[in-house]
């Protein structure tokens, strides 16, 4: 197997999650390393995308990389949208519109999403620009938008605990993008989001940031580590998939779960997790519900590595980042 078709048949494994443990992260840079050792050399994009499994996983067998399907989202107009108030409205609205046996439109998915909005995904450009054109959804008080895509994100790990928000955006562009990128202190300033924070024990914190390509792109390409104020950073990008804890379904946390009834983690049973009563016994296989769901193998846990549902969430984030 050539390092190609070894790199290509990674592409729908999981990659790092950002609260992984150490010894995960190790397993990955030293396979990283011994990659570039190799004659064939790849881009930071190709590593990115292509994540390496833990040292004692098997090799997988080679696949295919996806490619992002073309997608358009359905928002109503601001005329009607007392009228479509929900994603389910707007789904309704949006079926009763579009024909595709009569149209010959391929649809792949549709997904409902934020704002009232509906995901189509379809199987190619031209189909995209022809769905474009239909009079109908205009005529029921929809717009099409295209996605912005999700902007990259990375964690930046041994930050001193007690530096404040601003201060670590400050030290972070003086120290590592100052003179090297055309791009002013308070135009990063504004455009850098942190998203989130976790505090450890020893004093340090892990800051997770929504930046640019182009400055995450000069990061990756440049640094090995960052220097913030005296410390010396280590940072990953961060593509960790939510999934709620509630009823296992990936995109949200259970803060804004909107169903009532639990799904356990272990059995896929109606119950909360930690009260499965099967979870401990000898002859206990689990269930994975998500998996068990879409008709895939559903022999483990929700959340576990080994996961196809959770691979194939991971991919498509990966994939719908603009890098």
């Amino acid at each position: 197997m050539d390092i190609t078709q070894r790199i290509t048949g990674i592409v729908s494994l999981l990659a790092i999650k950002s609260s992984s443990n150490e010894t995960k992260l190790a397993n990955f840079e030293r396979q990283m390393e011994g990659i570039a050792t190799q004659e064939t050399s790849l881009t930071y994009a190709d590593k990115l995308k292509l994540r390496l499994p833990p040292k004692s996983a098997p090799c997988p067998v080679p696949t295919e990389a996806r490619v992002p399907r073309p997608c358009v989202i359905a928002y109503p107009t601001t005329e009607r949208l007392a009228d479509y108030a929900t994603s389910s409205a707007t789904k309704q609205a949006l079926m009763k519109a579009i024909k595709p046996s009569d149209e010959g439109f391929q649809i792949v998915g549709v997904k409902k999403t934020s704002k009232a909005g509906v995901v189509l995904r379809v199987a190619n450009e031209r189909q995209l620009k022809k769905l474009e054109s239909v009079d109908a959804i205009k005529s029921v008080g929809l717009r099409l938008e295209k996605p912005k895509g999700r902007r990259p994100r990375i964690i930046v790990k041994d930050v001193p605990g007690s530096m404040e928000d601003r201060a670590f955006l400050t030290a972070l562009y003086r120290q590592n993008i100052k003179d090297e990128l055309k791009l002013s202190e308070n135009d990063f300033i504004k455009s850098t989001k942190i998203v989130r924070h976790r505090k450890l024990e020893n004093g340090r914190q892990w800051i997770g940031l929504e930046l640019e390509a182009a400055v995450r792109k000069h990061l990756a390409n440049t640094k090995d580590k960052l220097y913030i104020d005296w410390a010396t950073c280590r940072f990953i990008d961060d593509i960790e998939v939510v999934r709620c804890l509630n009823c296992q379904q990936f995109g949200h946390v259970q803060k804004f779960c909107t169903i009532k009834t639990p799904t356990c983690a272990n059995c896929a049973a109606a119950h909360e997790t930690r009260a499965c009563p099967d979870k401990d016994t000898p002859d206990f296989k689990p269930t994975c519900a998500q998996c068990k769901r879409f008709k895939k193998p559903s022999d483990h846990r929700c959340g576990s590595y080994d996961c196809a549902t959770y691979k194939l969430k991971l991919e498509q984030l990966i994939l719908n980042t603009n890098y």
